[in-house]
Formats: C-alpha cells, sequence, structure tokens
C-alpha cells in the first residue's frame, strides 16, 4: 500500500521501546478527529472542497487495497481517526492491522468482527461475513461524518447516545436533508451561482453516502470502484 499516494507510508520500525513502534511519514496536518476536523487546528471545520477531495482520495485507496491484489484484501477499520492529511491536503490512508483478505473464488471469509462503533456493518456484526460491503459501510459512515461535523456516535436529546445513521435516516424520512449538513458546508464566497452548485455538489454527495450505507436497500453501490469515480464527478461540479 506504500506505493498508492493516498495511503501513509510506512518508513520502518523502532525497536528502542518495549514494544516496536511503527515510523510512516509525517503529515503536516496529522488525523482527522471524530467529527471530521483537524486535530492539529483543534478541530476547525474543513472548507467543503477539503472534505470532497479528502473523500475522493480516501475512496481511491480503498479502491485500490480492494482491487490491486491477488485476493481482494478488507480494511475493516474505516475511520476519521486513521485518516492523515499532509501539508498539500493530501488525505492518506493508515492502520491495516485489521486488513483480511478474501481468497480468490470467494465471496467473503469469516472472521470476528473488527472496527470502530458507529462504522461497523450491521450485516458485518451479525453475521461475522467479512466481504467488501464491510468497507463501502464505514467509507459511507466517514462520509456522512464529513458532510455533518459530527462524530459517528454523539449525544442526541437528552444526552442519550445515538448513531450518526440512525440520526440521518430520521431526517430523510421526514423528507429533508438540511439538518444533517454542517451550516460552514455552506460558506461560499462567489455569491448565488456558486451556492446552486454547492448544493449540487451535497445534494450528491449526500445521496452517495445514503448508497454506501445501504438507506434504501434496492439502491447498493457496486462497491468502491463506483464510488471513487462517483467523487471525482462531485468535485468536477465545483
Amino acid at each position: 500500500m506504500s506505493n498508492h499516494k493516498n495511503s501513509l507510508k510506512l518508513l520502518g520500525c523502532c525497536l528502542d521501546f518495549d514494544l516496536p513502534s511503527l515510523v510512516c511519514e509525517f503529515t503536516a496536518h496529522g488525523p482527522l478527529n471524530r467529527d471530521g476536523g483537524l486535530l492539529s487546528s483543534g478541530g476547525a471545520p474543513l472548507p467543503w472542497r477539503a472534505r470532497v477531495k479528502i473523500a475522493k482520495e480516501i475512496a481511491s485507496s480503498v479502491a485500490y487495497l480492494h482491487t490491486a491484489f491477488p485476493e481482494t484484501i478488507i480494511h475493516r477499520n474505516i475511520n476519521p481517526t486513521n485518516i492523515f492529511v499532509d501539508e498539500d491536503w493530501t488525505a492518506k490512508l493508515c492502520d491495516f492491522w485489521f486488513c483480511v483478505a478474501i481468497p480468490e473464488g470467494e465471496l467473503y471469509v469469516e472472521d470476528d468482527v473488527k472496527g470502530v462503533i458507529g462504522f461497523v456493518d450491521p450485516d458485518y456484526y451479525w453475521t461475522m461475513k467479512v466481504t467488501e460491503k464491510v468497507d463501502v459501510y464505514s467509507f459511507g459512515v466517514v462520509m456522512l461524518v464529513l458532510l455533518s461535523g459530527r462524530a459517528a456516535v454523539f449525544n442526541g436529546p437528552g444526552e442519550a447516545p445515538m448513531s450518526l445513521n440512525d440520526h440521518v435516516s430520521e431526517v430523510m424520512g421526514r423528507g429533508g436533508f438540511e439538518e444533517v449538513v454542517d451550516k460552514e458546508v455552506w460558506s461560499v464566497s462567489g455569491g448565488d451561482d456558486e451556492l446552486v452548485v454547492r448544493r449540487l455538489q451535497v445534494e450528491a454527495f449526500l445521496r452517495l453516502a445514503l448508497r454506501c450505507v445501504r438507506y434504501k436497500k434496492e439502491d447498493p453501490v457496486s462497491g468502491m470502484i463506483e464510488v471513487a469515480k462517483e467523487l471525482k464527478l462531485i468535485e468536477k461540479l465545483s
């Protein structure tokens, strides 16, 4: 994966500690936080174009992981804290500890559930079957985090924990989407024309995220290659 520009490059291993420590390339902006902001800026909201660029580049990295090797490799731990951003605002996926290979000719492997609460595919949770859909679902939740500026699990009404996916489903069930979108996303400098384009982008971004998390069972994405292509098209709208 170090050959891919959107993967955090492994440089070596340091043995000077009680446990061996991996040494990776330096990224000036560091990792995203749970809300999809940058830790290095105290969690300040990212500009919309940066959010789309990050999503597009991480989709490319995951698609490469799924297709570039003789066996399909599933990451199983895609979440914002495993996405680093360098000085050129290039996004890099890291933490491949939980990766598992699906043998050629097989559709899945069975394994214990791995990942972060809020990002784990429900089908995987109940069946323990690892498929490409595991990463597609997790990536869809990352897209919702980037769009909303909320963590995958946050305090809802009465401070009760609520999943972002459930929140989005509830809002969409009421026929709207304004509550889903971070208000910072609507910050534009080019007037009404730019705002019209921004809305088209946001709507397309949300539709794709919902397809990734299988909001409507009859309209899932085919895989991460389709997701990566769609995100390239969404970015070009601006």
